[in-house]
């Protein structure tokens, strides 16, 4: 020990890397001489468990207590004053109220362990001062501290994945006796706005098992190609976007109305089954084509050794408004026991059905992200983002007459007409817009009614914002969004059963986002209020509810590439329309508004996260802060040691791209380049 230093408090020993504190030094070369030291391995506390019919007990918990660090050390004061002992008894005060680290570096120099010292009502170190000659004390110190020693941080190295949509990467050599102090940094490279609604991912260690990095019984991503096809499927040349190259994905052309088995994550050609062991949460890419007929419903089977007990998760439905797009479905969870002996191993196989016979469908790749150690999601929450200032609104508190052409409060010129001649007009006893024409007409390829612009500003990320109500039924009402023209616009409606959100590209309409909402919204006479909001990378959110009592989680959700930047209807005007039916009846309208929303992200384009042993930060947009994202769930950051048996990690890392437009269903469009690293700090007990 007498050669050993000691440090109180030492720069950037808090496991974050931060400064605990004034460092105080003792050992060699310091005021504080060190006499003896006892560094004793925490204290392990196990709970048994037996039955009636067992032989003995079982450990079913194990947990370590704190250790009690013992230092004696021995100072020579200068002249009469105790300078050195108030500068200890001031450091022990610190440890006392806050508490700190006790960093210690052996005598090879390179070998450092931190001791986190634990702070306490109640605890104080014992003083016993002995005065053996003029101004020398001996000072015995008893400590507390947390169970584990750390060592410094490891910088694993950088990882880079450019054309895959996850990244995997392995680690060796992990030091420590305990589950190490994680944290993962990762990389959004895309540009900026490019950003992540969503993260997951997953971290395991070859315990038990043999995985391999890429391919394999064991790998963590399967392109579906290179499995096993089942019930008629093909490999076959997949839409555009599809990963790999060649005949890139799973096909089958003849769905039917009950289940079948389309693939088997077995690998073709007779080869290997799978081998994993652990619980997987299971992903896939789909797409159906545009001339299917019906609802394409896919889930996953899966089951141990022979595949004759096996389970079906929860299937995921795929409507006409997934047609053309590929979809990332989430197929469950799988939980996979090693085989008690002989050979191990397990299948899972996708198996879908249509509401019409002769559907198809397409699967791209099959991806595994390990749940059984540390794995989570972080996301964004899609909300409504309040305004800090308007580029459009209009209370209506005007003179009497019609609405075409009055000036709003704010906006980028005044109101303009289209569609329907029968036009929207202010009364001033309500003080609201309001229609009372029946049987609007329509030109081709647009909705039969009337539009409402406001002013000639075009916008790109928008929020518009309308309250409405109606004194009978069957009627449209709804706010106009990215309007170029009758045949290329966006629009949030509301009719006596559906809440929808439709697009008219070159006067093709198409709905691409649908809320039944069963006569909720429709009450006679009462005010409702809708919301919608749509980002520059073509991500929509549509909320309607009871004026002031608007849902916190969004009716419609999803992404459309068109309202994209660069897409047909990137940007355009805003405003509102009146759809009317036969049936006489009064619309009313108020409150209407437009700005541009501030849009939440898991990682913002061109930014980065951490994922740490304790906690999730990420950069905002700007990458000037650093703060907790919206939503976390999951495990934290912690790595296992490879221990004696050289053991390896291997951690996987995927973005999700837009909200989940349905349960358990994503778009998936793109494939952003990332990269990660991982660092970690080991623990010992001894």
């Amino acid at each position: 020990m007498a050669d050993e230093i000691l440090i109180f408090d030492a720069a950037a020993s808090n496991p974050d890397g931060s400064n605990p504190g004034s460092p105080l030094s003792v050992g060699p070369g310091t005021n504080y001489p060190l006499i003896e030291a006892s560094f004793p391995a925490p204290p392990l506390s196990v709970a048994y468990s037996s039955s009636i019919d067992a032989e003995g007990e079982s450990p079913v918990s194990r947990r370590h207590g704190n250790r009690t660090i013992t230092l004696r050390f021995e100072m020579l004061e200068s002249g009469a004053n105790d300078t050195l002992l108030d500068a200890l008894q001031a450091k022990f005060a610190k440890l006392q109220r806050e508490g700190g680290t006790l960093k210690r570096t052996r005598k090879d120099g390179s070998t450092i362990r931190i001791y986190d010292i634990v702070a306490g009502d109640g605890w104080e170190p014992s003083y016993d001062f002995a005065y053996l000659l003029a101004n020398l004390s001996s000072v015995p110190v008893q400590l507390t501290a947390k169970p584990y020693a750390r060592s410094a941080e490891a910088d694993l190295g950088d990882n880079t994945e450019t054309s895959l949509p996850a990244l995997i990467f392995s680690e060796t050599g992990v030091a420590g006796d305990w589950d190490g102090l994680g944290r993962l940094l990762i990389d959004n490279d895309a540009a900026a706005g490019n950003d992540w609604w969503a993260l997951r991912y997953g971290l395991e260690q070859d315990t038990d098992y043999t995985f391999t990095t890429s391919s394999g019984s064991g790998a963590l991503f399967y392109e579906a190609e290179s499995r096993t096809a089942l019930g008629g499927s093909a490999t076959a040349v997949g839409p555009s976007g599809a990963s790999g190259a060649g005949s890139n994905v799973m096909r089958n052309t003849a769905l039917t109305t009950s289940y079948q088995a389309i693939m088997s994550m077995q690998a073709s050609g007779g080869g290997a089954y799978p081998s994993h062991v652990g619980t997987f949460q299971i992903l896939a890419r789909v797409q159906i084509p545009t001339t299917n007929s019906g609802t394409t419903s896919v889930a996953l089977e899966w089951g141990e050794g022979d595949f004759r007990r096996f389970t079906r998760n929860t299937a995921r439905s795929l409507d006409s408004m997934w047609e053309g797009k590929w979809a990332r479905v989430d197929l469950g969870q799988v939980t996979i026991t090693k085989a008690p002996q002989g050979t191990h191993r397990w299948d899972g196989r996708i198996i879908a059905s249509s509401t019409a016979a002769g559907d198809d469908i397409d699967i791209d790749w099959i991806m595994l992200i390990p749940v059984t150690r540390s794995s989570g999601e972080v996301s964004a929450v899609a909300r409504i983002p309040t305004a800090t200032s308007f580029v459009a609104r209009d209370e209506f508190d005007q003179s009497a007459g019609a609405l075409a052409g009055k000036t709003p409060p704010v906006s980028t010129g005044n109101w303009a007409a289209a569609g329907d001649t029968d036009d929207f007009a202010v009364e001033t006893t309500g003080k609201t817009a309001q229609r009372t024409a029946t049987s609007d007409t329509g030109g081709a390829g647009t909705l039969a009614g009337a539009w409402a612009l406001c002013g000639t500003g075009t916008h790109s990320a928008v929020a518009v914002t309308l309250d409405f109500k109606r004194s009978a039924t069957s009627f449209t009402q709804g706010i106009v969004a990215r309007y170029t023209a009758l045949t290329d616009q966006v629009v949030l409606v509301v009719d006596s059963l559906f809440f929808a959100l439709v697009k008219w590209v070159g006067g093709t309409q198409t709905t691409i986002g649908l809320y039944t909402h069963g006569g909720s919204l429709t009450a006679l006479d009462a005010w409702y209020t809708m919301t919608l909001v749509i980002d520059a990378g073509g991500n929509f959110y549509g909320w309607a509810g009871r004026q002031g009592d608007i849902p916190s989680t969004p009716q419609i959700v999803g992404h459309d590439s068109v309202l994209a930047t660069g897409g047909t209807l990137a940007s355009g005007r805003v405003g509102m329309v009146d759809g009317a039916a036969a049936t006489a009846g009064t619309r009313n309208y108020d409150n209407f508004a437009a700005w541009v929303p501030t849009t939440d992200a898991a990682v913002y384009g061109g930014q980065s996260l951490e994922i740490r042993h304790d906690r999730v930060i990420r950069e905002d947009s700007a990458g000037a802060i650093w703060q907790r994202p919206s939503d976390f769930t999951g495990f934290y950051c912690r790595v296992p040691p490879a221990g004696a048996e050289a053991r390896t990690t291997r951690v996987i890392i995927t973005p999700l791209y837009h909200a989940p437009a349905a349960e358990g269903v994503w778009v998936d469009d793109r494939t952003d380049d990332l990269s990660a690293k991982l660092f970690a700090t080991g623990r010992y007990l001894t």
